[in-house]
């Protein structure tokens, strides 16, 4: 779970350092806000292509892990030669599209690590304490970005992206897709495990180890579940529209740098 949230945590300031840096990296290449807005949005594209995908392969092969170290290496690889777009607008989109195809199957991977990892009893309070690697991101993300801004906006991009690698060897050393498949998990732990999963199977309607087919049907068509989603949509886009465009707007606002990127971090508190 703690390799969980620093996996989360590394990814989102990957993500969110442009928010700040695409101020003075706009005043350097001259570029105006129909250029900045298309590059701070091209991450979401990216995003939106691997996100099943990668959800998928992670389940097919049982490699939620190993799916994870992936996002990781990708993801710095992307963030740390971002700088080397320069002034090229469409280098810059590209390299944004790429970094959300990276990070796209980071939270289905995160959801089906913690399945293999965790308890029907603790899932829920952990896959939450997991997903706050969101809200600490962000908050890290901001003041860091604009404090590196200062001594050149590429750094914003080159020291996030090296932070990676820590995470990364830390996965790789301690962390596996399943229990079973750990070295460094005591036979208590896996005997804890193993009861609580074969609970799990016993309470899931009666079927136990039998495959349930999805009723694809039933839930497309379920009103409930439009309603959940629109409610999920439209929560997501402003959060990520505020938390994306808001140091830029406090740029436009008169504050500077630091104060845009400290400021920024007000509405995560």
């Amino acid at each position: 779970v703690g390799l969980a949230l620093a996996c989360v945590l590394v990814l989102i300031v990957q993500r969110m350092t442009l928010s700040v840096a695409v101020i003075p990296w706009s005043k350097e290449c001259g570029w105006g806000v129909a250029q900045q807005q298309s590059i701070l949005g091209a991450f979401f594209w990216g995003y939106l292509a691997t996100m099943i995908p990668g959800a998928l392969l992670g389940n097919r092969f049982t490699a939620h892990a190993a799916g994870l170290a992936a996002c990781l290496v990708l993801s710095s690889a992307v963030t740390a030669t971002t700088p080397l777009a320069g002034c090229g607008h469409l280098q810059a989109v590209g390299l944004r599209v790429a970094l959300g195809a990276a990070q796209g199957p980071m939270f289905p991977l995160v959801a089906g690590l913690l399945g293999q990892w965790v308890g029907p009893a603790e899932y829920s309070r952990a896959n939450a304490f997991v997903s706050e690697g969101s809200n600490f991101g962000v908050l890290v993300a901001y003041p860091l970005a604009s404090l590196l801004c200062k001594r050149g906006w590429r750094l914003a991009f080159v020291v996030p992206g090296l932070l990676g690698l820590p995470c990364l060897g830390l996965l790789l050393a301690f962390g596996s897709s399943t229990p079973q498949a750990n070295r460094w998990i005591s036979d208590s732990e896996l005997d804890q495990l193993a009861l609580a999963t074969e609970k799990r199977a016993r309470d899931r309607d009666g079927v136990g180890d039998e495959v349930v087919k999805v009723r694809w049907w039933q839930l497309l068509s379920s009103s409930t579940v439009w309603c959940i989603t629109a409610n999920f949509f439209t929560a997501n886009w402003a959060a990520w529209v505020l938390l994306s465009e808001l140091p830029l707007y406090l740029s436009h606002r008169g504050y500077d740098l630091t104060e845009a990127g400290f400021a920024s971090d007000l509405p995560s508190l």
